[in-house]
């Protein structure tokens, strides 16, 4: 949702920075999730949780939610 915001508001989307395929869960990724899911990692919105994984099939929590808001807010709110 993040992502195609971004897109909407003509915000900066490539991807230059890390990697999703860095992660041992990549494969879990859904195929209409990998473009924004790479954008959110590359531009350090997602960092993963823990032992190299980024769990795509889980939920979020409502803190992990907050901290993705915040520093998408950070990156890009002018």
């Amino acid at each position: 949702m993040l992502y195609r915001y971004a897109e909407y508001k003509s915000y900066d989307t490539t991807q230059s920075g890390a990697d999703v395929e860095e992660f041992a869960d990549y494969e879990d990724i859904s195929g209409w999730a990998l473009e924004g899911l790479d954008w959110a990692v590359s531009a350090g919105l997602v960092n993963g949780i823990g032992s190299n994984t980024i769990a795509p099939l889980s939920s979020a929590t409502r803190a992990e939610t907050a901290t993705l808001l915040m520093r998408f807010i950070e990156a890009y709110a002018a």
